[in-house]
């Protein structure tokens, strides 16, 4: 007598297997008709395409700026897909200007289209601090971004009373956290003027990074770089606006830009 085995689990065809359903040769097993099943689309992931580019990240630390309005010095393309993202994540309207540059002003130069894009945003929003942000369009051509600055505050004196800072972000050299540093460092080396104060030598200000939010930096979340800066024997200080500018556009206030430089050495994000 032999010994007794449980029956195997039925099976049938799978209508979209190769060798399966009508035309299954004699002896193919088909699917599972019992337990999960594991389906595989052929179709690539399409969650959140968008690239992350440099222009994006500098867009994003002017507008923690108070009084302040990102510009993309480029093409109407460029801005747009910026701001689709900006838009889709914030769920509010975003102020992201262009200087919608076309084919003959990308031969020409742009010195023409960035100069009316100037005039334009300061009659029509009259903001204190507009912040340029370059992008792989002018950036390939090799434009001269400071020098046409010069030019442009010699002809139009009515610009006098608005600060312009540049930061070089093309889409080619890095991500949003690159152009988030180097709208960061342009902010501090164009806007902040020495106070003359005494220099704290103990006193170190870091700047977080642009994924930080402002509950990572807070008692509970910001305990890891805290503990790290204190092993130093340095005091740190968190600037507000590093971590406002994460929560929504315009959130923060200028305490930060006043203060950056009063320590011994302030921390560029990387």
């Amino acid at each position: 007598m032999t010994a007794w085995s449980p029956p195997g689990p039925r099976t049938r065809p799978h209508p979209e297997q190769p060798g399966m359903g009508a035309n299954a040769a004699p002896g193919a097993v088909g699917e599972l008709t019992h337990g999960p099943r594991i389906v595989v689309s052929p179709r690539s992931c399409t969650t959140n395409p968008l690239k992350h580019s440099a222009p994006l990240g500098g867009a994003l630390a002017f507008m923690g700026l108070e009084g302040c309005l990102p510009l993309l010095h480029g093409s109407q393309g460029c801005t747009a897909f910026a701001l689709v993202l900006m838009v889709r994540h914030f769920r509010e309207s975003i102020p992201l200007q262009t200087t919608a540059m076309n084919e003959i002003t990308t031969i020409l130069g742009g010195l023409d289209t960035l100069e009316q894009a100037l005039l334009t945003i300061r009659a029509r929003a009259h903001p204190k601090v507009i912040g340029i942000c370059t992008t792989g369009l002018t950036e390939t051509r090799g434009e001269d971004f400071r020098g046409d600055l010069q030019i442009i505050r010699t002809r139009r004196p009515e610009l006098a009373d608005t600060a312009l800072v540049l930061a070089t972000t093309p889409d080619f050299a890095g991500g949003l956290q690159e152009g988030w540093g180097k709208a960061v460092t342009a902010i501090v080396e164009q806007l902040v003027e020495p106070s003359g104060l005494p220099v704290l030598p103990n006193q170190v200000n870091l700047l977080t990074p642009s994924h930080f939010s402002p509950s990572a930096m807070s008692r509970n979340g910001g305990t890891a770089p805290r503990r790290s800066a204190w092993s130093r024997s340095s005091c740190p200080i968190f600037p507000p606006r590093s971590t406002a500018i994460c929560q929504r556009p315009g959130a923060a206030s200028p305490w930060a830009a006043r203060h950056w430089r009063t320590s011994a050495a302030w921390t560029a994000p990387p």
